[in-house]
């Protein structure tokens, strides 16, 4: 059987010069991999401040009237007696509500303890307590909402149990058992006057300090922690502060209890294997070659690009930020990257952090388009607004200053184009890296011994850090992942030039600056180092 020729008119084929092309791209497998929606581990503690203006965004405006707490006080010649209070608390409604509580006991073995020494709080027990029900509906789907996503707890199949525990009333000089299947504390801190009273939090060596007395008496706040986690209450130095106990009782059947997942090489699940897999490739094969084709040669070469990828990260970080290393990172940044550290100590590669400033110029959509169809737009509906408030005018109907003010307001916006004008054409894209720093946040690119040079005068030691330019990447298109990240975001800077005489769209030129942590082999990194100091040959 004879082979299938192609036509005369068949568009060239590239040709492959030198080595086979490498496939697939080892760049997108890894932004594929470290793009995958990781479970957030969370932390072993959560604190969160709600001010008075989000609280009444919540509850439509009236938060401090709407919301109440009812004590129950007992009976009294068959009358039951009771006490309402809102917020802010003031002392006065505070002594009235001490008269009805009793010291806080702790346990010590198998019994329960008064002692003022180990724990200096009042209390009143939760079934003697009852919320409102806009505050109760605030707990139940606010608070535990955002206390499930700040420790890591997993979407439960049946909704875990809030079960008020106590109200707990620290005086000044005041500080500080567990039911079955209870495996997290929340406690709702009530706006009041108050000083003091900070929460050390201790867990697997590492201990983190709670203040949250700047919102004492301007909102609410929350804290919450696992179970296993040691926590103190520091005294209250003046004011009272009062809080609702809750503890989290785990429901779901066939499942077990969450408990605080801490990540290490030994966390498994099939985006962390997916991740694992792609950087045991990675060792195994070294760093990949690129193809590059020559367009007006018509075939590829391949080159050998700097061992290394530029993962962007989700949040922005400045270089002062980075100078802090690794603890700078935030919410999924520093989740994501703490897995991949593991992973990287596990199979011998290392982790850096870089600002990154991506520029791409083209030719700019025309921005009087824009204009004109912005312009049309209000001039319509000025028309069809004025109509309306004739129409009112004339029928004796009130027409309201302040809407007007707020229509006029809509014009000016819809007489004015504030987007970001976009491209019709790129001609190119450039990366730069710059502040390149380690995991301490300590310079990456200083030579040894190099980086401070000195000299001692009167006794004191002069310090000239070593200044170190940013770099282009080349080809940073291969090498900063995920490719095309910022083709549909807001660029950072914006520099438009109309184009002669109004009748051509002009030049544009966008810069977007986002961080990356730089991951690469360490057997690799003076070939890094090379690269990012711009020493390459």
């Amino acid at each position: 059987m004879s082979t299938p020729q192609p036509s005369d008119d068949a568009s060239p084929v590239p040709q492959v010069k030198g080595a086979e092309v490498p496939k697939p791209d080892l760049g997108e497998e890894l932004s594929d991999a470290l793009e995958s929606d990781f479970d957030f581990m969370g932390k072993h503690y959560f604190a969160r401040a709600y001010p008075d203006y989000e609280m009444a965004e919540y509850n439509s405006g009236e938060w401090t009237r709407r919301w109440k707490v009812n004590i129950d006080l007992g009976t009294d010649a068959n009358k039951r007696a009771s006490c309402y209070f809102d917020f802010p608390l003031d002392d006065y409604k505070v002594d009235e509500v001490l008269e009805h509580a009793s010291r806080s006991p702790f346990g010590m073995g198998d019994q329960k303890v008064v002692d003022t020494k180990v724990r200096d709080t009042w209390e009143i027990d939760g079934s003697k307590v009852k919320l409102n029900d806009p505050f109760a509906e605030w707990v139940e789907y606010k608070v535990l909402t955002d206390v499930w996503k700040g420790l890591g707890v997993a979407t439960p199949s049946t909704k875990p149990r809030c079960e008020f525990y106590k109200l707990l009333i620290y005086k000044p000089g005041g500080h500080t058992q567990k039911a079955e299947g209870m495996f997290a504390t929340v406690i709702v801190l009530l706006p009041s006057e108050y000083e003091g009273g900070e929460v050390k939090i201790t867990h697997s060596g590492k201990t983190d300090i709670i203040d949250l007395n700047y919102i004492s008496n301007r909102g609410m706040a929350i804290m919450a922690w696992y179970t296993d986690v040691l926590h103190e209450i520091k005294p209250v130095t003046s004011g009272y502060r009062v809080a609702l106990s809750f503890n989290i009782i785990h429901t779901s059947p066939n499942v077990p209890t969450p408990t605080l997942k801490v990540p290490t090489q030994l966390t498994e699940d099939d985006k962390t294997a997916k991740l694992r897999a792609v950087l045991e490739k990675w060792a195994r094969n070294g760093f990949p070659k690129k193809e590059a084709f020559h367009a007006g040669r018509g075939y590829y070469d391949v080159i050998n690009p700097p061992p290394f990828f530029a993962y962007i990260l989700q949040h922005e970080y400045s270089e002062r930020d980075l100078s802090d290393g690794m603890s700078c990172l935030k919410g999924q940044d520093a989740h994501k990257i703490g897995l991949l550290l593991a992973l990287a100590n596990e199979l011998g590669f290392k982790l850096a952090f870089a600002n990154l400033e991506i520029e791409v110029k083209g030719c700019a959509d025309d921005y009087d388009r824009y204009q004109e169809y912005w312009s049309k737009v209000y001039q319509e509906r000025q028309r069809e607004r004025e109509k309306e408030r004739e129409r009112r005018r004339a029928a004796g109907e009130e027409v309201n200053s302040d809407e007007e003010s707020e229509d006029d307001e809509d014009d000016y916006r819809e007489e004015h184009w504030y987007g970001a004008v976009s491209f019709c054409s790129i001609w190119e894209t450039n990366y730069t890296v710059s502040n390149v720093v380690d995991q301490d946040g300590k310079s990456f690119l200083a030579e040894d011994g190099k980086e401070n040079e000195g000299e001692a005068e009167e006794g004191k030691r002069k310090t000239k850090r070593r200044k170190i330019e940013p770099v282009s990447l080349d080809p940073g298109d291969y090498l900063v992942i995920p490719r095309e990240s910022v083709r549909d975001a807001n660029p950072t800077e914006e520099n438009y030039e109309r184009g002669y005489m109004g009748n051509e769209p002009g030049d544009l030129t966008h810069w977007y600056r986002r961080a990356v942590v730089i991951i690469y082999l360490q057997r690799d990194e003076e070939a890094v180092k090379t690269e990012l100091r711009g020493e390459r040959s």
